[in-house]
């Protein structure tokens, strides 16, 4: 494979996670989920976002494949799936967050 039909073939999917990323309140649920595993009620309250929104927000990055959740009694417990969107929200964090821990 060429270096152009690697690009070609990545893109795609690339794109469509930076769609995601590129909202406001899904960008800072992804970061607060880079810290660890969480549920909605946490998400929700860290987020400042409603429960109704960030389980919306939640629900959308899970059918993308960016985050899986885990049923735990009645908690939907959320985290984030690979290691690159890691990667990547740890650099995005690097650079224009470096204050927040």
């Amino acid at each position: 494979m060429s270096d152009l039909e690697i690009l070609q073939s990545k893109s795609k999917s690339v794109a469509e996670l930076l769609k995601v990323m590129s909202h406001p309140g899904r960008l800072v649920l992804l970061c607060l989920l880079a810290k660890g595993k969480n549920n909605v009620g946490s998400l929700a309250t860290e987020s400042q976002l409603s429960q109704s929104q960030t389980s919306q927000y939640l629900k959308l990055m899970t059918s993308l494949d960016i985050l899986t959740v885990e049923n735990q009694g009645k908690e939907r417990i959320y985290e984030v799936k690979s290691s690159e969107v890691l990667r990547l929200l740890n650099s995005l964090k690097t650079i224009f967050c470096p204050e927040v821990l």
